[in-house]
């Protein structure tokens, strides 16, 4: 799977997969709470440099591409 973050080129076999919540503040390993994306993109949001729109973009672009993980939490993420 490519980096979900919208326009990223990254080519690279390295993907980092991203909490939105932190496990450690109550977040789940689930679909609506995770992202793949490059390396580069994991210090942005560490940074909080990826903005909210960017992420829903990312999951409007998954759930489009992959509507057989489609859940109403991804649906909310996505802003819908």
């Amino acid at each position: 799977l490519p980096c979900e973050i919208p326009g990223c080129g990254w080519k690279e076999a390295t993907r980092d997969i991203h909490h939105l919540v932190a496990v450690t503040d109550g977040g789940k390993n689930t679909l609506d709470n995770v992202i793949v994306v490059c390396p580069n993109h994991h210090r942005m949001f560490h940074h909080n440099l990826i903005s909210e729109e960017a992420v829903k973009t990312a999951f409007k672009l998954r759930l489009s591409h992959h509507p057989e993980l489609y859940t109403q939490e991804q649906d909310a993420r996505a802003g819908n």
